[in-house]
């Protein structure tokens, strides 16, 4: 894996290892077609969470946020931009590599 990968490229490896989706476009709709469902949902934003160093405040949340890989990518970019995580609009730099421990 590179070290510096978009958000979107992210995280369309994060889904495909937390939820074992591989996803077809940016605009692919993951509910609509069944692929995250409550439970990969849940699994899901406990990955964006950890990987990119944010908090995601489930009572903010909109389960529109999750629709597509781009909407996803733009929740993380406006909640990192916010000062809630590392995450910026461009190049991403894996958190895992620098701490494996939750963020408080």
């Amino acid at each position: 894996m590179s070290a510096e990968l978009t958000i979107t490229e992210r995280i369309y490896e994060i889904l495909a290892d937390v939820a074992e989706i591989d996803v077809s476009s940016d605009d692919a709709d993951l509910l609509e077609s069944g692929r995250i469902d409550s439970l990969s949902l849940v699994e899901l934003i406990f990955a964006l969470e950890l990987d990119f160093g944010i908090l995601l405040p489930l009572e903010e949340l909109d389960v529109e946020d999750f629709r597509t890989a781009r909407s996803i990518a733009q929740l993380v970019a406006s909640v990192s931009a916010d000062g809630a995580g590392p995450a910026a609009e461009g190049d991403y730099v894996s958190s895992q590599a620098e701490s494996s421990t939750i963020p408080t």
